[in-house]
């Protein structure tokens, strides 16, 4: 918003209701228009995290079985996305492909524990 719309608008909330109307149309609608929107969407925000926390618990457990290769010889590769997962031994890994290939290639003495960092 510019200068003088605030400007604008503060004027408005400050004036008589009479006032509010200009050329028989009412000013003071996008304005509060404005402040409404900008309101619900930060009240939105603050109490997102409080309202509904995440139950990562719930998540489903990675299928490693579509990040294994297809042979020994083939080389696979993960996708550069960050979505960390934490495995049994105390190892953060950048999503669950990574895990399930170091689960392949390790055996399974690396397992799944839960989405998120290890701490």
């Amino acid at each position: 918003m510019t200068t003088e719309r605030l400007t604008f608008c503060r004027e408005l909330i400050q004036a008589s209701p009479k006032q509010y109307i200009r050329g028989g149309q009412m000013a003071a609608f996008p304005c509060m228009t404005t402040f409404f929107l900008v309101s619900s969407t930060l009240a939105h925000i603050a109490f997102a995290g409080i309202v509904k926390p995440r139950d990562r618990s719930r998540w489903p457990k990675p299928n490693c079985k579509m990040y294994y290769p297809v042979d020994p010889s083939y080389d696979s590769t993960c996708p550069d996305v960050t979505a960390y997962v934490c495995a049994t031994n105390g190892q953060t890994y950048q999503n669950e492909c990574f895990l399930c290939l170091a689960q392949w290639e390790l055996g399974h003495r690396i397992k799944f524990d839960k989405h998120g960092k290890c701490y």
